[in-house]
Protein backbone atom coordinates (compact mmCIF):
# COMPACT_ATOMS: atom_id res chain seq x y z
CA UNK A 1 0.00 0.00 0.00
CA UNK A 2 2.28 2.27 0.84
CA UNK A 3 4.50 1.57 -2.77
CA UNK A 4 1.33 2.24 -4.30
CA UNK A 5 1.16 5.65 -2.85
CA UNK A 6 4.38 6.44 -3.94
CA UNK A 7 3.84 5.23 -7.31
CA UNK A 8 0.90 7.45 -8.04
CA UNK A 9 2.31 10.45 -5.89
CA UNK A 10 5.82 10.70 -6.97
CA UNK A 11 4.88 10.88 -10.77
CA UNK A 12 1.95 13.54 -10.13
CA UNK A 13 3.95 15.60 -8.58
CA UNK A 14 6.35 15.98 -10.81
CA UNK A 15 3.97 16.24 -13.61
CA UNK A 16 2.64 19.43 -11.73
CA UNK A 17 6.00 21.09 -11.51
CA UNK A 18 6.97 20.13 -15.24
CA UNK A 19 3.22 21.61 -16.31
CA UNK A 20 4.05 24.91 -13.77
CA UNK A 21 7.23 25.75 -15.06
CA UNK A 22 6.23 24.91 -18.70
CA UNK A 23 3.70 26.94 -18.29
CA UNK A 24 5.69 29.27 -17.42
CA UNK A 25 8.18 28.90 -20.50
CA UNK A 26 5.30 29.03 -22.70
CA UNK A 27 4.20 32.61 -21.45
CA UNK A 28 7.61 34.11 -22.04
CA UNK A 29 8.61 32.38 -24.89
CA UNK A 30 5.22 33.41 -26.74
CA UNK A 31 6.36 36.99 -26.26
CA UNK A 32 8.88 36.38 -28.63
CA UNK A 33 8.01 33.21 -30.94
CA UNK A 34 4.36 33.64 -31.39
CA UNK A 35 2.99 36.53 -33.43
CA UNK A 36 0.06 36.19 -30.91
CA UNK A 37 0.10 34.91 -27.45
CA UNK A 38 -3.01 33.71 -25.78
CA UNK A 39 -1.51 34.17 -22.45
CA UNK A 40 -1.20 37.83 -22.21
CA UNK A 41 -4.62 38.53 -21.57
CA UNK A 42 -5.00 35.76 -19.25
CA UNK A 43 -4.32 35.95 -15.75
CA UNK A 44 -2.37 32.72 -14.52
CA UNK A 45 -4.37 31.35 -11.23
CA UNK A 46 -3.82 28.23 -12.43
CA UNK A 47 0.02 28.25 -11.57
CA UNK A 48 -0.89 28.85 -7.87
CA UNK A 49 -3.67 25.95 -7.62
CA UNK A 50 -1.29 23.47 -9.72
CA UNK A 51 1.89 24.57 -7.13
CA UNK A 52 -0.91 23.85 -4.42
CA UNK A 53 -1.59 20.23 -5.66
CA UNK A 54 2.07 19.56 -5.87
CA UNK A 55 2.52 20.24 -2.18
CA UNK A 56 -0.38 18.35 -1.25
CA UNK A 57 0.81 15.18 -3.56
CA UNK A 58 4.56 16.07 -1.76
CA UNK A 59 3.45 15.97 1.78
CA UNK A 60 1.27 12.46 1.05
CA UNK A 61 4.47 11.23 -0.36
CA UNK A 62 6.46 12.29 2.49
CA UNK A 63 3.83 10.49 4.54
CA UNK A 64 4.15 7.76 2.75
CA UNK A 65 7.90 7.18 3.10
CA UNK A 66 7.64 8.34 7.25
CA UNK A 67 4.99 5.60 7.57
CA UNK A 68 7.57 3.23 5.66
CA UNK A 69 10.44 3.58 8.02
CA UNK A 70 7.99 3.55 10.78
CA UNK A 71 7.36 -0.07 9.79
CA UNK A 72 10.93 -1.32 9.56
CA UNK A 73 11.43 0.23 12.90
CA UNK A 74 8.78 -1.50 14.43
CA UNK A 75 10.53 -4.76 12.42
CA UNK A 76 9.63 -5.11 8.99
CA UNK A 77 13.64 -5.00 7.79
CA UNK A 78 14.07 -3.14 4.02
CA UNK A 79 10.07 -1.71 3.87
CA UNK A 80 11.49 1.68 2.82
CA UNK A 81 13.93 0.74 0.68
CA UNK A 82 11.19 -1.31 -1.07
CA UNK A 83 8.84 1.32 -1.23
CA UNK A 84 11.28 3.64 -2.69
CA UNK A 85 12.27 1.47 -5.01
CA UNK A 86 8.89 0.48 -6.29
CA UNK A 87 8.16 4.43 -6.64
CA UNK A 88 10.26 4.54 -10.41
CA UNK A 89 10.35 2.33 -12.83
CA UNK A 90 13.82 1.11 -13.83
CA UNK A 91 14.68 4.00 -16.14
CA UNK A 92 14.97 7.30 -15.99
CA UNK A 93 13.64 7.64 -19.53
CA UNK A 94 10.93 5.70 -18.72
CA UNK A 95 9.99 7.86 -16.02
CA UNK A 96 10.41 11.30 -18.01
CA UNK A 97 7.80 9.93 -20.44
CA UNK A 98 5.19 9.06 -17.77
CA UNK A 99 5.84 12.95 -16.47
CA UNK A 100 5.62 14.29 -19.62
CA UNK A 101 2.75 12.33 -20.39
CA UNK A 102 0.86 13.52 -17.61
CA UNK A 103 1.95 17.08 -16.97
CA UNK A 104 0.15 17.78 -21.20
CA UNK A 105 -3.37 17.70 -19.92
CA UNK A 106 -2.91 19.20 -16.82
CA UNK A 107 -1.10 22.38 -19.15
CA UNK A 108 -4.20 22.23 -21.29
CA UNK A 109 -6.36 21.85 -18.02
CA UNK A 110 -4.61 25.26 -16.36
CA UNK A 111 -5.42 27.23 -19.90
CA UNK A 112 -8.58 26.10 -19.27
CA UNK A 113 -9.09 26.63 -15.63
CA UNK A 114 -7.68 30.55 -16.71
CA UNK A 115 -10.17 31.29 -19.45
CA UNK A 116 -13.12 30.08 -17.41
CA UNK A 117 -11.54 32.49 -14.55
CA UNK A 118 -11.37 35.17 -16.90
CA UNK A 119 -14.19 34.41 -18.81
CA UNK A 120 -12.88 34.49 -22.10
CA UNK A 121 -14.04 32.56 -25.35
CA UNK A 122 -11.13 30.51 -26.70
CA UNK A 123 -11.00 30.00 -30.44
CA UNK A 124 -9.70 26.82 -30.46
CA UNK A 125 -7.82 24.33 -28.39
CA UNK A 126 -4.23 26.03 -29.15
CA UNK A 127 -5.37 28.63 -27.36
CA UNK A 128 -5.29 26.70 -24.33
CA UNK A 129 -1.30 26.03 -24.71
CA UNK A 130 -0.57 29.81 -25.59
CA UNK A 131 -1.47 29.82 -29.07
CA UNK A 132 0.92 26.90 -30.53
CA UNK A 133 1.13 23.39 -29.80
CA UNK A 134 4.80 22.93 -30.97
CA UNK A 135 5.81 25.80 -28.71
CA UNK A 136 3.57 24.08 -25.91
CA UNK A 137 4.97 20.87 -26.82
CA UNK A 138 8.90 21.69 -26.83
CA UNK A 139 8.70 23.26 -23.99
CA UNK A 140 6.80 20.34 -22.04
CA UNK A 141 8.89 17.80 -23.25
CA UNK A 142 12.71 19.82 -22.30
CA UNK A 143 10.64 20.55 -18.72
CA UNK A 144 8.85 17.89 -18.25
CA UNK A 145 12.61 15.99 -18.91
CA UNK A 146 14.43 17.72 -16.34
CA UNK A 147 12.41 17.86 -13.74
CA UNK A 148 11.64 13.87 -14.01
CA UNK A 149 15.40 13.60 -14.19
CA UNK A 150 15.55 15.72 -11.22
CA UNK A 151 12.69 14.00 -9.08
CA UNK A 152 14.16 10.46 -10.42
CA UNK A 153 17.68 11.10 -9.10
CA UNK A 154 16.59 12.35 -5.40
CA UNK A 155 14.62 9.25 -4.64
CA UNK A 156 17.36 7.37 -5.63
CA UNK A 157 19.75 9.10 -3.69
CA UNK A 158 16.80 8.93 -0.84
CA UNK A 159 17.01 4.84 -1.24
CA UNK A 160 20.96 5.59 -0.90
CA UNK A 161 20.47 6.84 2.68
CA UNK A 162 16.89 5.03 3.57
CA UNK A 163 19.13 3.41 6.83
CA UNK A 164 19.62 6.98 8.15
CA UNK A 165 15.83 8.04 7.54
CA UNK A 166 14.76 4.95 9.53
CA UNK A 167 17.46 5.79 11.98
CA UNK A 168 16.19 9.37 12.79
CA UNK A 169 12.52 7.76 12.33
CA UNK A 170 13.29 5.52 15.51
CA UNK A 171 15.23 8.39 17.44
CA UNK A 172 11.88 10.85 17.27
CA UNK A 173 10.12 8.04 17.90
CA UNK A 174 11.98 6.36 21.12
CA UNK A 175 12.78 9.91 22.45
CA UNK A 176 9.27 10.75 23.72
CA UNK A 177 9.42 7.30 25.98
CA UNK A 178 12.95 7.98 27.02
CA UNK A 179 12.00 11.39 28.43
CA UNK A 180 8.79 9.69 30.34
CA UNK A 181 10.95 6.65 31.50
CA UNK A 182 13.43 10.00 32.65
CA UNK A 183 10.57 11.46 34.39
CA UNK A 184 9.54 8.55 36.29
CA UNK A 185 13.25 7.73 37.37
CA UNK A 186 13.17 11.22 38.49
CA UNK A 187 10.62 10.85 40.36
CA UNK A 188 11.20 7.75 42.32
CA UNK A 189 13.98 9.16 43.41
CA UNK A 190 12.68 12.55 45.18
CA UNK A 191 12.15 12.78 48.65
CA UNK A 192 8.61 13.70 49.84
CA UNK A 193 9.87 16.71 52.14
CA UNK A 194 7.81 18.08 55.30
CA UNK A 195 6.70 21.53 54.86
CA UNK A 196 4.96 21.86 58.09
CA UNK A 197 7.09 22.47 61.47
CA UNK A 198 5.26 20.43 62.99
CA UNK A 199 6.38 17.08 60.58
CA UNK A 200 9.33 18.54 60.37
CA UNK A 201 9.40 17.73 64.39
CA UNK A 202 7.85 14.54 64.24
CA UNK A 203 10.56 13.50 61.30
CA UNK A 204 12.95 15.09 63.45
CA UNK A 205 12.56 13.27 66.82
CA UNK A 206 11.60 9.94 65.19
CA UNK A 207 15.62 10.26 63.32
CA UNK A 208 17.13 11.11 66.53
CA UNK A 209 19.40 8.00 68.08
CA UNK A 210 17.93 6.21 71.80
CA UNK A 211 19.27 7.76 74.73
CA UNK A 212 22.91 7.05 75.95
CA UNK A 213 23.15 5.25 78.90
CA UNK A 214 25.19 5.32 82.50
CA UNK A 215 28.66 3.00 82.63
CA UNK A 216 27.45 1.55 85.63
CA UNK A 217 24.12 0.56 84.29
CA UNK A 218 25.83 -1.17 81.35
CA UNK A 219 28.33 -3.03 83.76
CA UNK A 220 25.08 -4.41 86.21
Amino acid sequence: MRGLALRLAVPCFAACIAAVLAHLAIDVAGDYLLPVDTYDVLAHGSRGATTLVALLVACAAMWAIVRAALAEVRGSPGALREALKSALPDSPFRFALVVIGLSAPILLAMGALDASLAGKDLDDLGDLVGGSFLLAGVCDALIGGLVAFTVFKFIRFLSRVHRAIVRAVEYFVRLPRLTHAASLLVASSTTVRPRTLRALLRCTTGNRAPPMLPAHAVLA
